[in-house]
């Protein structure tokens, strides 16, 4: 049955190829599926459980034993300005980049006693900033900074990710030419 978890799926391998975002099946995905390659990804052999995002792709990479396991859509790094009610001033909505690990993580629902909002089954990389579920993830950048992820993945993640798992954000990986 193609339904909500299938057409994300479908968003997540046109992320990946850098096609389109569309969430129905085209004709030509399946002649992409048959010769589908993953894009370059950074070398990390001392990390070989690791999540990667590419907010370029707006994708996450779950990376265990030196293999990609599984792409996830997510929406990420919204470039707008938004007001904060936490900081009470108008802030832009942006997603740090760089190398971090899974520092705290919390199961269920949490909800922010300031704005209102709540994630599911955050894991923070930085101290106000996490991947957690979300119930909209467009198929384009839309979160304050987060990496937002559907439920049913972070349900799935709860099985795979830890506290001390690296974690890295980036925005288009270019591997080095010799």
């Amino acid at each position: 049955v193609f339904g909500p978890t299938t057409a994300y799926a479908v968003v997540a391998f046109h992320k990946a190829l850098g096609v389109e975002r569309t969430w129905a099946w085209e004709e030509a995905d399946s002649r992409r599926m048959a010769s589908f390659i993953l894009p370059p990804l950074p070398e990390r052999p001392d990390e070989p459980n690791r999540v990667e995002v590419d907010v370029g792709r707006q994708v996450l990479y779950l990376i265990e034993h030196g293999e990609v396991t599984v792409i996830i859509p997510v929406s990420t790094a919204g470039s707008y300005v938004y007001w904060s009610e936490r900081q009470q001033a108008y802030v832009g909505a942006g997603t740090p980049h760089g190398d971090f690990t899974l520092t705290r993580h919390s199961v269920g629902w949490a909800c922010d006693p300031v704005t209102g909002w709540c994630i599911y089954n955050p894991w923070n990389f930085t101290e106000h900033y996490a991947i957690h579920g979300y119930l909209s993830v467009p198929a384009y950048p839309a979160s304050h900074g987060c990496v937002r992820v559907p439920t049913w993945e972070a349900d799935y993640l709860e099985g795979h990710l830890y506290v001390g798992m690296p974690f890295h954000v980036w925005d288009e990986y270019v591997p080095a030419t010799r």
